[in-house]
């Protein structure tokens, strides 16, 4: 019996599958994607996953990171690329039907579908289930552009912008780099004007 991952675990778990500083992209190919998904409990070991799949695989977890991203960047949020991603989530939802199960104590989403097919529709159905409550503003993807790693704020505040300490310290190295670097070049051309 498959215990998969629930919830926030879920959705995060697969935004994370991608290659972050040097970490391996567990979507690369068909085999990859059969080892995260067996490891995690999502598929049984001998299910059929094609080309297709993974490129549907990685082109929902594009779209979700590009959602979570715009719960960091509000100010400088892409709205065409917003607009693009949660056009192909919805298409995707539509490709991957789910069905309520509802019971005396509580409901859940199924999938119609088998295999990685009925896999996409839980993942779906669990974003959407996730995006009507509180925590969905929560979800978000580090700020830091060399790892947009997928990340709960817990902060009181809502208001983490990076996955760890030390995303954060890149980023403020950077841009240190850059403003000692603007302000040498500044300063330079002021003398040569000289």
């Amino acid at each position: 019996m498959l215990v998969p991952l629930v919830g926030l675990d879920l959705v995060l778990g697969f935004v994370n599958t991608r290659s972050v500083l040097g970490s391996p992209d567990h979507l690369e190919d068909v085999e990859s994607m059969r080892v995260w998904m067996v490891e995690r409990h999502l598929i049984e070991p001998g299910t059929l996953i094609s080309d297709s799949d993974v490129a549907t695989a990685r082109e929902i977890r594009g779209a979700l990171a590009v959602l979570l991203l715009a719960h960091v960047n509000a100010h400088e949020r892409d709205d065409q690329a917003i607009d693009h991603a949660e056009e192909y989530l919805a298409r995707a939802g539509a490709l991957h039907p789910v069905a309520p199960l509802i019971g005396v104590h509580s409901s859940r989403w199924t999938p119609i579908q088998t295999g990685v097919a009925g896999f996409f529709g839980t993942l779906l159905a669990t974003a959407a289930q996730t995006a009507s409550t509180s925590e969905w503003r929560r979800l978000k993807a580090c700020n830091n552009h060399a790892c947009y790693t997928g990340f709960l704020d817990k902060t009181k505040n809502s208001s983490a912008l990076y996955c760890s300490t030390g995303c954060s310290s890149q980023v403020a190295s950077r841009a240190y780099r850059k403003r000692h670097t603007a302000g040498s070049s500044l300063a330079a051309a002021a003398q040569k004007d000289a």
